[in-house]
């Protein structure tokens, strides 16, 4: 069995920086927030079927809208 004391210290806490601009860190976040909703709502966008302005498709999507024009119909869907 181990005696407690031989157990070691647990890190003390950082000191926090002087030179650091707390407003501007929470700025810099707030902003890095902003962009990660507006990449995570594209994304979704990109992932609708027949969404437009969508950043990439897979090669399905391409030879549907190649061979039918749109991908608003279901395969086989002869209208």
């Amino acid at each position: 069995m181990t005696d407690p004391t031989d157990e070691p210290a647990l890190p003390a806490a950082p000191e926090p920086d002087a030179h650091l601009d707390v407003a501007a860190e929470q700025a810099r976040l707030d902003q890095l927030e902003a962009d990660d909703a507006r990449i995570r709502a594209q994304a979704e966008d990109d992932l609708e079927v027949g969404g437009s302005g969508r950043t990439f498709a897979d090669e399905g999507v391409r030879e549907q809208v190649a061979e039918r024009g749109d991908t608003d119909r279901a395969p086989g869907d002869g209208t």
